[in-house]
């Protein structure tokens, strides 16, 4: 059960310059049963709870440097919540039955803006984020349960850009920078200095779409997009022999399409993945110790695809 109040507000203090507050209070009540019974276990019964009263808040301003264009910054906290742990019934008592909820608060500044035109549009951010009582998950009798661990940072760089440089075409690039990891010992085998698992140094996307019409009421269109994925760490249960965690390959995709909408008709062809690369997205250790091999989770191959709808 979660029972919140939260608001926000604007000060407009001129024209060109504004500030925005927000606050949150909410108190989170959870409650988890477990009944065990078997002939090894025998018979018993686990109640776990948790109760949390996180307040969280956010300061905003933000200065209009012309009417297409301004800078902002943000102070922002936020939280996940904790909760219960659904655990072994012959898990011994230093097994915690809960977890408390993490918490981080991010610093951002950015600017957004356009040309007078309109076909040129710019939006790029740098943020530092500190993250605190980091939710991990490790194994305890062969279950998976949910501890707290140490601290964590991470900071860097995003941006997108659009361009429209003739009727109907759109161009469009987005990509972040982020350096992640770990400013603590951690649970589950997490050291200080880390780098966080599954989190790439960079990434990228870049789209371009073209649209045209064929009548008052028929539009056809094609597109494609491309996306690239850095390497990444995979966890602190992957390691090298000289103690350096183990990473994933960086992958590409490449997606096309095309389509036709007419009235309140439309259809579409498109492929996914049109190269077929195996990119692996995680890689999880759970079950090795019952089968000796990892479980690993991949993006979906190349995929050919038709949609066809009518809106209402």
């Amino acid at each position: 059960e979660e029972i919140a109040v939260f608001a926000n507000a604007t000060w407009y203090l001129t024209d060109r310059f504004d500030l925005s507050f927000g606050a949150r209070q909410s108190d989170n009540d959870q409650t988890a049963t477990q009944f065990t019974a078997g002939a090894l276990v025998g018979d018993s019964l686990e109640v776990g709870s948790s109760s949390e009263s996180p307040f969280t808040w956010s300061v905003s301003p933000r200065f209009e440097l012309s009417d297409n264009a301004s800078i902002y910054a943000r102070v922002a906290t936020g939280f996940r919540p904790g909760g219960p742990n659904v655990i072994s019934p012959v898990a011994p008592d230093s097994v915690p039955r809960q977890y408390d909820s993490d918490s981080l608060t991010n610093y951002e500044i950015g600017y957004k803006g356009s040309s007078t035109d309109g076909r040129f549009a710019l939006e790029v951010a740098g943020f530092y984020i500190d993250w605190e009582d980091i939710q991990l998950i490790t194994t305890v009798e062969g279950i998976n349960v949910n501890v707290n661990g140490g601290t964590a940072e991470s900071k860097g760089i995003e941006f997108a850009a659009s361009y429209f440089p003739i009727e109907g075409l759109s161009i469009s690039l987005n990509g972040a920078y982020t350096d992640a990891e770990l400013t603590a010992d951690a649970g589950a085998g997490g050291l200080d200095g880390d780098a966080l698992p599954l989190v790439p140094d960079w990434s990228f996307g870049l789209s371009a779409d073209y649209e045209w019409y064929l009548g008052n009421q028929s539009m056809a269109y094609m597109g494609a997009t491309l996306g690239y994925i850095g390497d990444r760490p995979i966890g602190s249960s992957f390691r090298n022999a000289d103690g350096s965690l183990r990473e994933l390959d960086s992958y590409s995709t490449l997606n096309l399409r095309t389509g036709l909408e007419t009235g309140r008709w439309f259809g579409e062809i498109y492929v996914r993945n049109v190269t077929n690369e195996l990119g692996i997205n995680t890689v999880s250790d759970t079950n090795i110790a019952y089968t000796g091999n990892v479980t690993i989770a991949m993006i979906t191959p190349r995929t050919l695809g038709i949609a066809a709808g009518v809106r209402f």
